[in-house]
């Protein structure tokens, strides 16, 4: 038996922080919910759903919209970078000689031969290695991205059936716990 709690566990896991969302979600919005469930004249359904619909787009909207905003950055930065690439500007920038460089160099030779490092190719490999460790984490952003699709998908339709069989979940939470009357009253 404890062999089963322990892969019950396991499997219900990776749900539960969507399922807790949902949770505090449908908590929130219980008050619209039910100032909506009056107007409406007890329609559950409807009113569930537009609660619903209301947190998708209270939601959606500012997430989609900085998503878009980042996603254009990104793609406007590696273009400028491509651009002065192509052009040899990005050579020029890399070549600019400072002059802390100079005596940061000459205060180090002491300890370090310095006449065998070419700034420029380290600025390079630097560059070089963040752009493939962007090009690799691609990948990962766009699985992480759809699982994080399907995690709001079955938020969404948690916080609809939490809305809208709410009372009696709660009913039979009250039912299903083995505390005397009086705390079980007392607790919800």
């Amino acid at each position: 038996l404890l062999a089963v709690f322990y892969l019950f566990g396991k499997l219900i896991l990776p749900f539960l922080a969507p399922l807790v969302w949902a949770g505090v979600l449908a908590l929130l919005f219980r008050p619209l919910y039910l100032r909506l469930l009056r107007k409406l004249k007890n329609k559950t359904t409807l009113c569930a759903l537009l609660i619903t619909l209301l947190i998708l787009v209270v939601l959606i909207g500012p997430i989609a919209t900085l998503g878009v905003m980042l996603v254009d950055e990104a793609a406007d930065a590696v273009a400028r970078v491509n651009e002065f690439y192509q052009s040899g500007a990005l050579q020029k920038y890399l070549d600019v000689k400072l002059p802390i460089f100079d005596d940061l160099k000459e205060k180090l030779s002491r300890y370090y031969d310095f006449s065998q490092v070419d700034l420029n190719e380290v600025i390079r490999g630097a560059v070089d290695k963040a752009g493939k460790f962007v090009i690799d984490q691609a990948g990962s952003f766009i699985s992480n991205g759809t699982k994080a699709v399907f995690y709001f998908i079955l938020m969404l339709v948690s916080i609809y059936y939490f809305l809208k069989d709410g009372d009696k979940l709660v009913d039979w939470l009250r039912r299903a716990m083995p505390l005397p009357r009086e705390k079980v009253d007392a607790t919800f």
